[in-house]
Order: C-alpha cells, then structure tokens, then sequence
C-alpha cells in the first residue's frame, strides 16, 4: 500500500472532498485522523474508512478554534504514539 506507515491528517473529514480524501488516504494504506464539527457524520465517516481496513481517530472539532486545533493535534499525537507502542509491543512478542 502506497501510505502503508503514514498518518494523514484530515480537517473538513465528514463530506465531501474532505471524507473522499478521508476514505482514499485510509484505502491507499494511511492511518487516518480526521475531525469535522458534526459527530454523527463523523462516526459514518469513521465507518467507511474501517471498511478499507485501516484505523482512524475521529476527532469533533472546529478548526476556526485554536483551542480546538491544539487538543486534535495533540490526540492525533497521542493516538499514533500508542499505536506505535501496541506495535512494537507485537513485535518483541513474536521475537520472546
């Protein structure tokens, strides 16, 4: 997969170009992070880009808030650093 390894941040996720760029990143092999201040179109989203196979973090927020735009970067941080740790925590059990 072309992003296998890479996360893609996504603003805007929950229609149109931004949930297609969304979904596209998620089937060429990203991780997705994406947010969209409407949250039950964000769960829909979230459900499309699963189908692909690949994970995602959907965060509720409203980029015209800094507020907002610090605490999804921080949470998108926050989640590859823990998929990152699941991983290797994986790989050292396949090597004990």
């Amino acid at each position: 997969m072309i992003l296998q390894d890479k996360v893609a941040l996504v603003t805007g996720g929950t229609s149109g170009i931004g949930r297609a760029t969304a979904i596209a990143f998620g089937a060429a092999g990203a991780k997705v992070v994406f947010s969209d201040i409407r949250g039950v179109e964000g769960e829909e989203t979230a459900d499309l880009i699963r189908e692909t196979g690949a994970e995602c973090l959907f965060v509720k927020s409203d980029v015209s808030s800094e507020a907002d735009v610090r605490e999804l970067v921080q949470k998108a941080i926050s989640w590859v650093q823990l998929a990152l740790r699941e991983r290797d925590l994986r790989q050292t059990r396949l090597c004990l």
